[in-house]
């Protein structure tokens, strides 16, 4: 999953069997043949991401890319 840099959030992943990569500054522990990854990420994060597998890998990336959503526009509107 990719997330736009300047996002903010509470991560809360888990994994029973595989491992979590992020390059959001989060701490992962590895546990046997899993992992756990909780934190805040930003200031006053109101939403909250949480990802879970049975088996398998979770990996979080920070965008690089910026992006703007534009208005919605009628049909022969002039901005």
């Amino acid at each position: 999953m990719t997330l736009p840099g300047a996002t903010t959030f509470r991560m809360n992943a888990a994994t029973d069997v595989g491992t979590i990569t992020t390059s959001f500054p989060v701490r992962v522990i590895r546990s046997g043949t899993g992992a756990t990854a909780n934190g805040e990420v930003g200031a006053a994060p109101q939403a909250t991401l949480t990802l879970r597998a049975n088996a398998g890998s979770i990996s979080l990336k920070r965008s690089s890319q910026v992006s703007f959503l534009m208005p919605h526009q009628e049909s022969g509107a002039t901005p």
